[in-house]
């Protein structure tokens, strides 16, 4: 579940999600909103509800008012302008930057996707990108953007490491799990077993109590597709071993 709240600009002002367990077959969830600090304008808070294992959803949106003369109404576009041009960001070509968008799709909301291609200048691209990192690096105490310096150096890991028969590195499924979780705490691999296909099994320690993640060469050119995993959301298939079984 994704609760996002959007001002009268359309400017995502904050969002927070968890995971729901499927347990039950009626849930009521209760929340609130901290407003004291938001200035006095017209807000919309949408609620997106997902099936991550049937990739269905639906959201609800509500509209309010906020009166808090105490809190001054500022412009977001024209004070962050200045630090944006100063960023990595404000010398990149409208080219360059819908190419980093497109590598940093694994790491977008749908909401966040659907903003980007509304875009239509180089300066709002620039603006939503350079915010898109802060966001990402919001606990970083460091004046460089360290999440994004990170996926940056993950992409060209990604690039040497998978890349196979024209593919980018990063397009492939062993390349999104790592820019999505970086480097496994184990690697378990098979190259060269008589009766199955190459595979591989990642293993990762610190995420949800230890999952893995199954990666198979079923086409005979090293692009390893990935089979199954233990990690919420992500694709599950008890019988995946039948698949890597040479015929």
């Amino acid at each position: 579940m994704t609760q996002m709240l959007y001002n009268s600009k359309g400017k995502l002002i904050k969002e927070k999600s968890k995971y729901l367990t499927r347990n039950t077959n009626t849930r009521v969830e209760v929340g609130s909103q901290i407003l004291t600090n938001y200035p006095s304008d017209t807000y919309t808070l949408v609620i997106a509800l997902i099936d991550s294992a049937a990739n269905t959803g639906v959201s609800t949106a509500k509209k309010f008012f906020i009166y808090n003369p105490n809190v001054a109404i500022v412009d977001t576009f024209e004070t962050s302008t200045t630090s944006v041009l100063s960023s990595t960001f404000g010398s990149m070509s409208e080219e360059e930057l819908d190419d980093l968008f497109n590598k940093a799709k694994y790491l977008a909301s749908k909401t966040e996707i659907d903003r980007w291609e509304k875009l239509s200048n180089i300066d709002g691209k620039r603006e939503f990108m350079f915010e898109f990192w802060k966001q990402k690096d919001e606990y970083s105490a460091s004046q460089t953007n360290d999440s994004y310096r990170q996926y940056v150096q993950r992409i060209e890991l990604c690039n040497d490491r998978f890349t196979s028969m024209g593919k980018a590195g990063w397009k492939t499924d062993r390349g999104r799990i790592f820019l999505l979780y970086g480097e496994p705490s184990e690697i378990e691999r098979y190259p060269n077993q008589l009766e199955t296909r190459p595979y591989e099994i990642w293993h990762y320690n610190e995420i949800e109590g230890g999952v893995y993640f199954v990666f198979a060469d079923i086409t005979g050119f090293s692009d390893y597709m990935l089979l199954t995993s233990t990690k919420r959301g992500e694709l599950r298939d008890d019988n995946w071993s039948r698949r890597i079984v040479v015929q």
